[in-house]
């Protein structure tokens, strides 16, 4: 493609609440330069502009996945994928095949195992591992990512035996009536696993991301924010200053750098359009997945499970006021009512600061609200950062563990008639990077592989538009970068997804149907569909 480029005959919805529907779209040297009507902005272009004729096909800004663990989800692309096993066996059989390639002693690591939908909600312990996997060490994540289950090998040389003590915010399943560990580490515990597993190096880390990026604009992403490490954001780094990050990236802070990004004078916001610094990211529970979500009222069948704090309510508060302080706004994963109740309390005490600081504060998931903190997070001017495909893949365990309270679970319509500024995202690799899926999600509060089954709570449903706003001008004032990103407007940046249907017009059951054609990214092809 030129740097001078006309879209003509397009069905295009801007985002942009002052033009919202145009049918061209005129780009220079990576600009939005016109909006408008094909036959008054043909006149005035000349032969030094390429005219793309889109034959009627949808164009809308570019997708943003407000969530990712995207280098974990990349990295994750050569790791033994669980996601669709009914049983441990089924599992087993997968983690024994990729053990046979490799050498003795090297380690199995996989991903996306869910005791949910395996018979009796059972979780897989080390003797199930030890039996096939004698001789490597195995570490595999769960779908929600908030269990790792280890064999014997595995925790042998992590140290981790009957006298090892619960660390805080976490804890090691042990059998019932003894100390011996079922081989189940929940939330803080995997660390003790985690932290002797060798880290990839610098270069495996680009070369996967790489490959991730290209999946990522594929289902027509053109930015994500992203939830990891110092790893991560060094391999970002050294892709963008190889020129070659053709992804916006929106990186947040991991609680160990805090004091080191103060120190730096490091703000939320600071650095380019490509790659930027986000919120500090914090955790203040666990997940309804594995029952470690922080509860007002107990779990669903208990008198005393109200879940793990992996955080308490004071250490969140000295470290979220620490980062305001310094100009850093906080992004905290919570999942529980007690969770997000007591996130908000915690912003509500630094409210000045953070208005002071131009900040904005983040819940990460949001899933679980008490009725009367919806109206908070709109006084509060707290983005809710949610992920449209977990309330259709948790449909069933909400049910199970929560009863009648998910009525208030990923109530995304009552955010937005509350006034909620709303950013969408996927969390992959919990869930699927694909934002078509998600959007479909949004709207018909259907799980794709259930679409007879009436859609749950579906007085949470959202039109198309909200959906779409959710992963584009939603996430971009979440990013601080709604001056340039999020609508197709004079002066924006030239990101834009072209669809092969019109997702605004068909059926909502038919939205699945839609293909990414192509996505741009200032003004050059990322993807283009053959």
């Amino acid at each position: 493609m030129k740097d001078k480029i006309i879209f003509t005959n397009a069905a295009i919805y801007t985002m942009d609440p002052q033009v919202p529907r145009a049918d061209c779209v005129v780009i220079d040297n990576g600009r939005i330069t016109a909006v408008g009507e094909t036959a008054i902005l043909t006149r005035w272009v000349d032969d030094t502009y390429e005219n793309i004729d889109l034959g009627g096909r949808l164009v809308i800004p570019g997708l943003t996945d407000s969530h990712t663990h995207f280098a974990m989800y990349s990295l994750g692309l050569e790791k033994v994928s669980l996601e669709g096993t009914q049983h441990v066996k089924e599992a087993l059989a997968r983690l024994q095949e990729k053990a046979s390639s490799l050498p003795a002693g090297e380690w199995v690591l996989g991903v996306n195992w869910d005791k949910n939908v395996w018979p009796g909600g059972k979780a897989p312990t080390k003797e199930d591992a030890d039996n096939i996997l004698p001789k490597h060490p195995l570490a595999v994540v769960s779908k929600c990512g908030h269990l790792t289950w280890a064999n014997s090998l595995a925790l042998k040389q992590a140290g981790v035996n009957k006298e090892t003590p619960d660390p805080e915010g976490g804890e090691i399943q042990r059998y019932e009536g003894s100390q011996e560990p079922t081989g189940i580490l929940k939330e803080n515990a995997a660390a003790l696993v985690r932290e002797i597993i060798p880290t990839p190096t610098e270069e495996q880390y680009v070369k996967a991301i790489k490959k991730g990026m290209n999946l990522a604009h594929s289902l027509g992403l053109v930015g994500i924010h992203n939830c990891e490490d110092s790893h991560a954001f060094k391999a970002f780094q050294a892709i963008h200053n190889q020129g070659d990050l053709p992804l916006r990236v929106h990186h947040h802070l991991a609680m160990a750098n805090l004091d080191n990004a103060v120190e730096l004078g490091l703000k939320s916001g600071f650095g380019t359009p490509t790659l930027n610094i986000g919120s500090l990211k914090l955790f203040s529970d666990g997940a309804l997945g594995s029952q470690t979500a922080s509860m007002l009222e107990p779990f669903e069948g208990s008198e005393d499970d109200y879940g793990i704090v992996v955080h308490t309510k004071e250490e969140l508060s000295v470290m979220i006021k620490k980062a305001a302080r310094a100009g850093i706004s906080s992004a905290v994963h919570a999942i529980g009512d007690r969770a997000n109740q007591e996130v908000l309390d915690i912003f509500a005490e630094c409210q000045n600061i953070s208005n002071q600081k131009g900040l904005r504060q983040r819940i990460e998931h949001a899933q679980l609200i008490a009725p009367e903190d919806f109206s908070r997070f709109a006084e509060l001017e707290v983005i809710a950062s949610v992920q449209p495909l977990h309330a259709t893949s948790d449909r069933r365990i909400v049910d199970k563990h929560w009863g009648q309270r998910g009525r208030q679970a990923y109530a995304f319509k009552t955010f937005l008639d509350n006034g909620v500024k709303s950013a969408y995202g996927s969390d992959v690799p919990v869930e699927t990077l694909d934002p078509v899926k998600g959007i479909f999600a949004a709207v018909t509060r259907r799980r794709e592989d259930d679409q007879t089954s009436p859609p749950w709570y579906p007085q949470q449903c959202l039109s198309v538009e909200e959906a779409v706003h959710g992963y584009t001008v939603g996430a971009a004032y979440a990013a601080y970068q709604e001056e340039i990103l999020g609508s197709l407007a004079v002066g924006k940046a030239a990101d834009m997804v072209v669809l092969s249907r019109d997702i605004f017009a068909i059926p909502a059951d038919e939205i699945l149907s839609a293909e990414v054609d192509f996505t741009i990214v200032d003004g050059k092809v990322a993807f283009a569909r053959d």
